[in-house]
């Protein structure tokens, strides 16, 4: 009789625990294929920050604070909200820099406006209007020069002689330049300053003046474009040419220039 209790015993316990066996195999089982799932799902939730030791450090620490960087819209700027009473704006005349100093110490760390006068609006150039004449060189067919006149409208403010010479300075016009004109005047020319005293015109020009590479010819032409286009003013008789602010004796080769020079010597 005991053999068959226990005989009976071991065959009841072994099936029970087979299947015990099984369903402990079955869960861990389904846990391993569904960790990383069960793991964003437990995460979502927050189970884990509350055992984290820097959650407790960052409850401490109130709410996050957005900061702006260079690159954030405008729209994100706006919407901080501003509370007036933490700002003081302290308004400041640049053009008294006394009051600023007497001030100096209500400046520090305060939002500053710099209330700055708007410049006054240049007045308007009334600019006048003339017709002059300008005298160029032509080449003949012969090889010789010769001079011809053109007529500009020259634009002045107070001396229209010196708004002409200047004109002639800058050299031909495409039209004047199709009707065989040229300059004989050494390129880089500049006038410095003009003046006119007892119907002499004083011309001072740059040093580029005293260099024409065409010889003679070039120089007998440049300076008779000037006189005959100074000359064309009622009030100037003649010229005195200055290089540089300073009489020369000469031009090139031995174009006498230490005097006012007129129409008529320079024909000569």
């Amino acid at each position: 009789m005991k053999q068959n209790k226990k005989k009976i015993n071991k065959k009841s316990w072994q099936p029970g625990c087979i299947f015990w066996i099984a369903l402990i195999l079955l869960v861990i089982t389904l846990f391993l294929v569904n960790q990383k799932k069960m793991e964003k799902v437990i995460a979502s939730t927050g189970f884990f920050n509350l055992f984290s030791p820097s959650s407790s450090k960052n409850d401490k620490k109130g709410p996050e604070v957005k900061r702006i960087s260079g690159e954030s819209s405008q729209q994100e700027k706006e919407s901080l909200p501003v509370k007036e009473a933490e700002i003081e704006i302290v308004k400041v005349e640049t053009e008294n820099p006394e009051k600023v100093e007497e001030n100096k110490e209500k400046l520090q760390d305060k939002t500053v406006i710099a209330a700055v006068k708007p410049p006054e609006e240049t007045a308007a150039v009334s600019y006048k209007v003339r017709d002059s004449i300008l005298y160029f060189i032509v080449i003949n067919d012969d090889g010789s020069t010769m001079l011809k006149k053109t007529a500009r409208s020259i634009r002045y403010t107070d001396s229209p002689l010196t708004s002409t010479i200047k004109s002639l300075l800058t050299g031909v016009s495409s039209s004047e330049l199709n009707s065989s004109f040229i300059s004989l005047i050494p390129e880089k020319t500049v006038l410095k300053k003009l003046w006119i005293s007892d119907g002499t015109a004083y011309m001072d020009f740059s040093e580029n003046f005293l260099f024409n590479s065409f010889g003679l010819e070039g120089y007998m032409g440049q300076l008779k474009q000037i006189i005959y286009t100074a000359t064309e003013f009622p009030t100037v008789k003649r010229v005195q040419i200055l290089i540089e602010g300073q009489v020369k004796s000469y031009l090139g080769e031995g174009i006498f220039i230490g005097n006012p020079l007129t129409r008529e010597t320079i024909s000569k």
